[in-house]
């Protein structure tokens, strides 16, 4: 290779490293700013330069309370790499927005288009940059795993409070309702198996029976106490399913997914399915996969929204379901 060719592959290369260290900070973002998507991410800092992208790493790792001096590769803290990302940043374009000529030896004459002096550098200085660089692709790779487990951690710390917190909810849900006189009716039926109906105005609830009627703005409830689903008719004629499933343990139907679940739970609210996990190693949320193939297997296929609309919406030409006259 000539030294003109060995020279010009060298500057590409020192530019596609200093790409490669500008993908990294926007992956640092999206660590950073998680849950936010992260497509929304690109789009706030896609046009930002890489010296900004790095500030912003500063600011947000700063306000998320992750130590500016953590080690993030061998003897270099996150402070560190910054500061080095910087300093990189002002040699690579110094490296690559330049022009060259022939020097003595590995000596090249580099001129800068607003500089008419020139500079000299050589092929080792460029190698070291290049090496720099790949050095703080490193770092920042180190740095992301980083922020994922943290927010992992967080977030598995979250669904272990939301978990206390909602069981704490259900016994003082019980608690109102018995301060209501309205518990007793509920415990009658499930022991005897008999839907629930139950009449709803505003804040009023009332047990009723089969026949009961709503007035303007009321709601009736048929309420099943073996599945806890519920059907709903406004005045108007317009229906709504809605359940609540309650946590059932499924634990050996999930070990056929994973021998090393300890206790599994699953739960349907509406159409939110909730899956939860015990066993060494493994997170307290599974993936989405293996959670919806859990919930098929105890709930069955997904059902379609039943929300009806009015009967005397139906009977307006135009309106009818497909199929009907």
């Amino acid at each position: 290779m000539s030294g003109v060719n060995d020279l010009a592959q060298r500057v590409g290369l020192v530019a596609l490293t200093q790409a490669e260290v500008d993908e990294w900070l926007v992956e640092a973002l999206i660590a950073l700013l998680h849950p936010l998507d992260p497509t929304r991410v690109q789009l706030l800092v896609g046009k930002n330069s890489l010296d900004q992208k790095r500030a912003l790493v500063k600011d947000l790792t700063g306000q998320s309370g992750f130590p500016i001096d953590t080690e993030v590769s061998p003897g270099m803290s996150l402070r560190q790499l910054l500061a080095e990302i910087k300093k990189l940043n002002d040699m690579r374009d110094r490296v690559v927005h330049s022009y060259y000529e022939r020097g003595e030896g590995d000596q090249k004459r580099l001129f800068r288009s607003r500089k008419p002096a020139h500079e000299s550098v050589t092929i080792d200085e460029i190698d070291e940059l290049i090496a720099g660089l790949e050095s703080c692709v490193g770092g920042l790779r180190t740095l992301v795993e980083q922020l994922s487990k943290r927010a992992e951690g967080e977030r598995e710390a979250m669904v272990t409070w939301d978990n206390a917190l909602s069981g704490v909810h259900e016994v003082i849900l019980g608690g109102h309702l018995e301060e209501r006189k309205m518990l007793s009716p509920i415990v009658d039926a499930v022991g005897n198996g008999a839907p629930i109906y139950l009449r709803i105005r505003g804040l009023h609830r009332e047990f009723v029976g089969p026949e009961a009627t709503v007035g303007n703005g009321e709601f009736l409830a048929k309420i099943d106490p073996g599945t806890w689903r519920a059907v709903i008719t406004s005045s108007s004629g317009e229906e709504m399913s809605f359940g609540d499933t309650g946590w059932r343990e499924i634990t050996s139907m999930a070990q056929e997914e994973d021998p090393q679940i300890e206790f599994a739970a699953i739960r349907r609210i509406g159409d939110t399915v909730k899956v939860s996990f015990e066993g060494a190693g493994l997170p307290t949320v599974p993936d989405t996969g293996m959670r919806d193939r859990l919930a098929e297997r105890a709930f069955g296929r997904r059902l379609v929204s039943t929300h009806q609309i009015p009967a005397w919406a139906a009977s307006i030409s135009g309106f009818q379901p497909n199929g009907s006259d």
